[in-house]
């Protein structure tokens, strides 16, 4: 009952577990069926005020959740998409075991690799997806979070994806000026291997979460604008979309979250990755601040996050696409009724609507057929510095 009243309640430690079941609301809906009638056959039995007080409460939780969910697939109507309840109920078992690994760049303290999923049912070069974790930049990988269901689906469905890693920051390591480049060199791996892993490096689209949105929201705009020269054959890199789930675009607000249950440790997520406040340094927030990326040239995005997310405030994710629409750039947003951090769990509803709207923004943007690309500026910022690059092609 205090889980579904959390999906209205902005009370954080109700509303925390309330956002945490919101992926399977129709399976609570079921238990509290269950629990409603086994009160009632108990009444029945044996009147009592203690079994009066557990039928109530699961009527009452029968009723939101169910209330819950009919928002949810109402959002999916508005989204024209056809969403299956079997799987919301129960988390489906999906084989996400990636075709292949390889090593994309080796600095002087580790390796970073990448999992590619070839893509299926195609005879052609399929268009690519890089795919970065979440993890607030100090945790994760590419195996975790919903990244390789999201990238068996897509592969499923004519891309090839690929997954990356970057190296995390810590208390020691503060690596805002280092990851985003990362990002762009396994890029720039990608394209320059398109031909042997079977994709077209004319249509390459990201897709990130959380941390990994905000990477590639960065990458994708400093690409466009001409900060990274990449090229393939001469011909420059380019990336035609980006998908961005729950990004953190505003670090700033993250450390100065007031959020009573999460707001400390979330503070520890910005400090480990920038090296300290905003006070204290001003420069490094506005250089990781997606905003400041922003131009006509930065790639279409799609933004998904949900109403009720503690991580990256929602208000965040709506001031950025309002800013990109106001700069020209293509723009769709989804937002997640009674949802936080995470709603895109295997198998739910806005998993479900998530996926449905990256594929058609892809395909839009990205391919399957031949799209044009967004302009071009000629680059006017040299390459990132020389490093030893994994395996070649």
């Amino acid at each position: 009952m205090l889980a579904v009243a959390g999906q209205y309640l902005p009370i954080v430690g109700f509303s925390i577990v309330g956002t945490a079941i919101s992926t399977r609301i129709f399976g609570v809906a079921l238990v509290a069926i269950a629990l409603a009638a086994t009160a009632t056959a108990l009444l029945l039995w044996s009147p009592s005020a203690a079994g009066t007080t557990v039928l109530v409460a699961a009527v009452a939780a029968v009723l939101g959740s169910v209330s819950n969910g009919v928002r949810q697939l109402a959002t999916a109507r508005r989204a024209d998409v056809a969403v299956r309840i079997a799987p919301a109920v129960r988390r489906p078992r999906v084989d996400t075991t990636p075709d292949a690994a390889e090593v994309y760049l080796r600095t002087r303290d580790e390796e970073l690799s990448l999992s590619i999923w070839r893509a299926v049912g195609t005879g052609a070069r399929a268009p690519i997806v890089v795919v970065v974790h979440g993890g607030g930049w100090v945790n994760g990988d590419r195996d975790s979070g919903g990244t390789p269901g999201h990238a068996r689906w897509l592969a499923d469905r004519g891309y090839l994806v690929v997954a990356v890693d970057y190296s995390l920051s810590s208390p020691e390591r503060h690596l805002w000026d280092v990851q985003e480049g990362q990002i762009a060199e396994a890029i720039r791996w990608v394209a320059g291997c398109a031909d042997r892993l079977g994709g077209d490096p004319r249509r390459i689209a990201l897709i990130g979460e959380s941390a990994g949105g905000n990477l590639v929201l960065n990458v994708g705009s400093r690409i466009a604008a001409g900060q990274w020269a990449l090229s393939v054959d001469g011909e420059p890199v380019v990336i035609r979309a980006i998908s961005a789930l729950y990004p953190g675009v505003d670090l700033r607000t993250i450390w100065y979250s007031r959020d009573v249950v999460l707001g400390k440790w979330l503070r520890t997520l910005p400090e480990r990755y920038i090296g300290g406040s905003p006070d204290r340094y001003p420069a490094r927030y506005d250089a990781v601040d997606s905003s400041t990326h922003i131009s006509v040239t930065s790639p279409p995005t799609l933004l998904a996050f949900g109403t009720l997310d503690h991580l990256v405030e929602p208000r965040t994710v709506r001031t950025y696409a309002r800013r990109l629409r106001e700069a020209g750039v293509a723009v769709r947003t989804l937002e997640m009724p009674h949802s936080g951090h995470g709603f895109d769990e295997e198998g739910s509803i806005g998993c479900q609507i998530y996926r449905e709207l990256t594929l058609r923004w892809l395909a839009a943007h990205a391919g399957p057929s031949e799209q044009p690309g967004p302009r071009h500026r000629t680059p006017d910022l040299a390459d990132p510095p020389p490093v030893d690059r994994g395996s070649t092609c």
